[in-house]
């Protein structure tokens, strides 16, 4: 009785703001269709190297049919097919995979691979390469490998890039990783080029805002919403970053698994709630979600969301690196300090 009382007092009318932003980025999505369409075409197993976040539902469909996660070629089993994960692999994976002969269908995100290339680029002019990203984030180590160890350093905070040692400080190129918010790592790729005084940049058209993007929308949510329930698991790094970003942004934070979850005390006195889900959620389980709060007294369901599109013409890859080195080496020759555009 004491529960319907509780309930019947947070009773009113209330806007429910759904975050509009996909779970998955894009080349999370291909990957999956990827593997999908894999399936479709082929009885033997399937293995996808590095790893791909997926929703329980889609974990469990694809556990039944033979689908397994590694993260080596020797684990890839005996006749399977290998699909690369958006986060691609290492050249030592991709070795490992074609000594074995298995079939090999890479997924790679593209924004990724486009990365993996201008790395190379750098490392073959000469520049020593620091990436702004995370050492536990699974795309690091396939930017990292491009190059013999040593050569591509990450740069985690402002700490690293102020003591981060370089063999010729007038030979470094700086980038940003895919996955990481780029507004984030800005800061770091600026701390990078105050202390060398010019650095080759990665060329802005290969950013990945898919992390902006879900975090802005967050930040609306939460300047927004009186309350936020996040579906999601404690231990995934995603769920905690969305805490992170509603709690910072001036709302609370409600982690929830199920409707059942919700307490009628987070109801009390609010007059717009957002209501997310990270990318292993259950899509499903976003809309029982949203019925279970229209128990509460009458809602309208509105959508927040924010998406980077590209508005301005980028100059392409090869034109951009080879004007950026030009411009670094007059610099060189004259002793002057270059900001490249």
């Amino acid at each position: 009785m004491r529960a319907l009382d509780n309930w019947a007092a947070v009773l009113r009318t209330r806007r429910l703001v759904s975050a509009g932003v996909a779970p998955l980025c894009a080349g999370a999505v291909r990957a999956r269709e990827e593997v999908d369409a894999v399936l479709s075409g082929t009885a033997g197993p399937v293995a996808v190297v590095g790893g791909l976040p997926v929703d329980a539902l889609v974990a469990a469909r694809w556990r039944a049919r033979g689908v397994v996660s590694v993260a080596v070629a020797e684990q890839v089993p005996p006749g399977a097919v290998a699909v690369i994960g958006p986060a691609g692999a290492t050249p030592e994976v991709r070795a490992g995979l074609a000594g074995r002969g298995v079939t090999v269908v890479d997924a790679t995100c593209g924004k990724v691979a486009d990365l993996h290339a201008q790395i190379r680029a750098f490392v073959a002019g000469g520049e020593a390469v620091l990436v702004a990203g995370r050492s536990t984030d699974a795309v690091t180590p396939g930017l990292t490998a491009q190059a013999a160890p040593g050569q591509v350093k990450v740069l985690e905070n402002l700490e690293h890039a102020m003591a981060v040692p370089v063999p010729d400080p007038a030979r470094v190129a700086v980038v940003i990783a895919p996955g990481r918010p780029v507004e984030d790592a800005e800061v770091i790729t600026e701390t990078v080029r105050a202390r060398f005084g010019h650095v080759l940049p990665q060329n802005p058209a290969s950013y990945c805002h898919a992390a902006d993007d879900r975090a802005h929308t967050l930040q609306r949510l939460a300047h927004s919403c009186d309350t936020v329930l996040i579906a999601g698991l404690l231990d995934e790094p995603e769920t905690r970053e969305a805490l992170r970003v509603v709690e910072e942004a001036g709302a609370p934070a409600r982690l929830i698994h199920s409707p059942e979850d919700i307490r009628p005390e987070w109801l009390r006195h609010t007059a717009a709630i957002g209501v997310t889900a990270t990318s292993t959620t259950d899509p499903a389980l976003l809309t029982r979600i949203l019925h279970a709060l229209s128990g509460a007294g009458p809602t309208a369901v509105t959508t927040q969301h924010t998406t980077t599109g590209g508005g301005v013409a980028s100059v392409p890859r090869l034109a951009f690196g080879r004007r950026l080195r030009r411009g670094i080496r007059r610099a060189r020759r004259t002793n002057r300090r270059i900001r490249p555009a």
